[in-house]
């Protein structure tokens, strides 16, 4: 199996340094016959890690998600997004944590975390970014219509919707995200739907 040990970084610099950085690596690595590739280029995206969450009412049996603005979609038809919960991890913050902070900041409700599904890059060809991604249960009756962090210019709608609606729109054109399909798909195993 090849590791970390099995490339060769010869340079990063540093491009670009806002909300996100992007490095270019020159480097080469070993290849599956034991030989070296060629020097290579890649840039790399670099914005650390984040948490997703997939929040539910089993009460009430409703998912509860989020529709926001989201510049990665501004060529998209709509760049307003129905998604999962999700935010960024700072440096000293456990998953967990973040999960609890995001769902109050982005649907103002408390979350009781149930079972983490999995971690994964949403796209390692180009970006560093690992999600950590929770299924976690609330009471969705007292949540406001609308939410988000002022300071972070977020404007949320809080969408409900019942398991089997939900179900149907990952089947959709609409469902564009990777966190919402794999919550999606993991929710439908996990009730055994």
């Amino acid at each position: 199996m090849l590791t970390q040990k099995d490339v060769e970084i010869l340079n990063i610099e540093q491009k670009y340094q806002g909300f996100v950085r992007v490095k270019s690596y020159t480097l080469k690595h070993r290849l599956y016959d034991g030989s070296w590739s060629n020097v290579m280029h890649r840039e790399l995206v670099d914005r650390g890690h984040a948490v997703a969450v997939l929040a539910i009412d089993e009460k009430t049996e409703q998912v509860i998600l989020t529709q926001q603005f989201r510049i990665g979609a501004i060529q998209a038809d709509s760049p307003w997004i129905l998604d999962v919960i999700a935010g960024m991890i700072e440096v000293g913050e456990a998953p967990e944590e973040v999960a609890m902070r995001e769902t109050q900041e982005e649907v103002g409700g408390e979350l009781k975390i149930l079972e983490k599904i999995a971690t994964y890059y949403g796209s390692a060809g180009a970006c560093s970014e690992q999600t950590t991604l929770f299924l976690g249960s609330m009471n969705s009756e007292s949540l406001p219509q609308y939410a988000g962090c002022k300071h972070e210019n977020e404007d949320i709608l809080i969408v409900k919707m019942k398991y089997q609606e939900f179900f149907d729109y990952l089947q959709s054109a609409h469902c564009s995200t990777a966190s919402l399909t794999i919550a999606g798909l993991w929710l439908k195993k996990y009730l055994s739907v």
